[in-house]
């Protein structure tokens, strides 16, 4: 079974969701997620994977990105 990790800015902030979710309950949370809330995505995780994502900094525009780090 493949999991899902949600991603959404919410009030300038990136945020990752805590539990890894199937398909359709990631796909469930996006659609769910509180107003106010931007660029939801979903990012496919492997069992002891953590995602990781950049802030925006103020005043500079930086490209969102997220990394996928392995826990050894």
């Amino acid at each position: 079974m493949e999991s899902f990790k949600v991603v959404w800015t919410e009030a300038g902030v990136r945020r990752v969701s805590v539990v890894s979710y199937d398909k359709a309950s990631a796909e469930h949370r996006i659609r769910t997620l509180p107003e106010g809330t931007s660029d939801p995505e979903m990012v496919p995780v492997k069992p002891g994977e953590t995602v990781v994502v950049e802030q925006p900094r103020r005043g500079r525009v930086v490209q969102r990105k997220h990394t996928v780090k392995r826990s050894d």
